[in-house]
């Protein structure tokens, strides 16, 4: 346990060393619950507790959470990375449809486009998609919830804003 949480607080000190647009005093705060998720995880990591943090929800072996703040799909990605975990990836219908339920907004997803294929975060390959019959051309996934899962993903730029869903395995 010791040797991951010293290798999560160095990814924060790498994360806060790299210039990101934040004040001084959200840069402080961000890093004090990013610590404090972090440590909360790896404890319930080690301890091999099946449940997640407050307003965390639960599903399978991961704990999910929705974003309160808008970011671009890289920010988004380096929030979750700071947290421990990733941007979210559906790999099975019973995860696209526990997701489409939570939430009334767009979230991004772990999902973008390098070249031509769709990847995941963890680099796996797109295997089944959730397109709407318009779904874009960017090269960034974005989950609309609230909607049909089986057709509720977008093609958006990456640099946009939208709010995202984190994922951490257990």
């Amino acid at each position: 346990m010791v040797s991951m949480e010293k290798l999560c607080m160095e990814h924060f000190r790498k994360t806060s060393d790299s210039g990101e647009e934040e004040t001084e005093n959200n840069s402080k705060g961000l890093s004090t619950v990013r610590t404090t998720l972090c440590s909360e995880h790896l404890k319930r990591i080690c301890a091999g507790t099946k449940n997640c943090l407050y307003n965390w929800f639960t599903f399978h072996n991961s704990c999910f959470i929705l974003s309160t703040i808008t970011l671009s799909w890289d920010q988004s990605q380096s929030n979750c990375t700071s947290i421990c975990g990733s941007l979210a990836v559906i790999n099975s219908q019973e995860i696209q449809n526990f997701l489409t339920e939570k939430g009334m907004l767009m979230y991004w997803i772990g999902l973008r486009r390098y070249q031509s294929a769709w990847k995941w975060v963890d680099n796996t390959m797109l295997e089944r998609s959730y397109w709407t019959s318009s779904p874009g051309n960017g090269d960034c996934g974005l989950l609309r919830s609230g909607g049909s899962p089986e057709s509720n993903w977008l093609k958006v730029a990456c640099n946009g804003a939208a709010y995202f869903i984190c994922q951490l395995n257990y």
